[in-house]
């Protein structure tokens, strides 16, 4: 079984930050949908540590 991350390399699509709309570079722990990007995912978890980069 693939994750959506692996996915979405293979498919070719970006994606977006769920705040700023940016090219998203990490997403929650088990939840691929909930995407960030970096700026943003420091501003909301003060760490990166809690998320996992796609």
């Amino acid at each position: 079984m693939s994750s959506n991350s692996e996915e979405t390399k293979k498919e070719g699509k970006t994606k977006k930050c769920i705040i700023c709309d940016a090219p998203a570079e990490y997403s929650i722990k088990g939840i691929p949908q909930t995407c960030y990007c970096r700026e943003c995912a420091l501003k909301q978890f003060k760490q990166l540590n809690y998320l996992e980069k796609l």
